[in-house]
């Protein structure tokens, strides 16, 4: 899925939607606090965090779509942090490499500009990784170095490696979701499989309506989930601008997936599992989009509940 021509891996459509998630000042700020836990985080002035300019990153470094810069105050120096996000099926073991070249032209272009004139600054290169294989690869250039290298040779070899961040395979519980953390949902619905997705998805909801603060990043997570899931059904004719309409979106999917698990001769519920819960979960379900003004015919079709259930559900809205 990367662009990056150096795996086998193509560009998929929530590229876009998922690089949009983490322009976010919060979704940076939740990265670091909740995953990356290491002391010097808890120094950084969140209020400086911003991007680098597109003009900045784009011709100067010639950045790839899906990486993004940031730039913050640590202890009134500059602290830059590069996101790497790898849509790839594959693990790059050059990855090492690539963050070698991307940091020396990071402070090749800082040096040009006349932006450092004494020390460095401090710089964090973080990969974000969502393929389906478990990174095992080196995460530093000395993984790379051949083991032959005579040692009076080692001190001139480079030396960068790089925070690893294997989404798939980061723990995630229902408690790091239901807070106010809005990368946990992330890792959790790239975790997620048939059974567990939509619970997930309505998790996430919940908090992401909890604070008007949140709207924006709501649109960003719509983009997001709607793309996936056009990605995977192929059909560019959905429409989807609500958190509400991706619910049901993720209700028709999961009734497919039980329609697919049927044709099959596997058991009626399996697909569904923890996602819908059986009839408790639907109803509650209703009552949520009743409560939020939705046709009720649409409520019926999306849950496969009666009309009439439909009907005296809302007696009690």
């Amino acid at each position: 899925m990367s662009k990056y021509k150096g795996s086998d891996s193509q560009p998929t459509p929530f590229d876009p939607a998922y690089t949009q998630l983490f322009s976010y000042p919060k979704m940076v700020r939740d990265l670091l606090v909740n995953f990356v836990k290491q002391p010097w985080v808890n120094d950084i002035d969140w209020d400086s965090l911003h991007t680098l300019s597109p003009k900045f990153v784009t011709k100067k470094l010639r950045k790839r779509e899906s990486d993004i810069i940031w730039k913050a105050k640590w202890h009134d120096r500059d602290l830059y942090i590069i996101l790497f996000l790898e849509f790839q099926s594959s693990v790059d073991r050059f990855m090492p490499v690539r963050i070698l070249a991307y940091v020396n032209l990071l402070f090749l272009q800082l040096v040009k500009e006349g932006k450092i004139t004494d020390k460095l600054p401090p710089v964090l290169p973080l990969v974000l990784y969502n393929g389906e294989k478990e990174w095992k690869a080196g995460v530093s250039m000395a993984d790379l170095l051949h083991p032959d290298c005579p040692d009076a040779l080692k001190p001139y070899q480079p030396e960068i490696q790089f925070f690893l961040l294997d989404e798939k395979r980061v723990p995630v519980s229902d408690d790091d979701i239901s807070s106010d953390n809005l990368v946990a949902p992330i890792f959790a619905l790239e975790q997620a499989d048939q059974k567990n997705l939509y619970t997930t998805f309505l998790l996430l909801k919940r908090v992401l309506e909890s604070s008007a603060e949140f709207a924006d990043i709501a649109q960003a997570f719509i983009a997001y989930v709607t793309a996936v899931t056009r990605a995977e059904e192929r059909d560019p004719s959905i429409k989807v601008k609500s958190l509400d309409e991706v619910e049901i979106m993720l209700s028709k999917k999961i009734d497919n997936w039980i329609a697919e698990g049927e044709a099959r001769g596997e058991a009626r519920g399996e697909a569904r599992g923890e996602a819908r819960g059986e009839t408790r979960a639907q109803r509650a379900i209703a009552l949520a989009l009743l409560q939020k003004g939705l046709d009720k015919m649409l409520i019926a079709e999306a849950t496969k509940l009666s009309v009439e259930e439909i009907e005296a559900l809302a007696k009690d809205v």
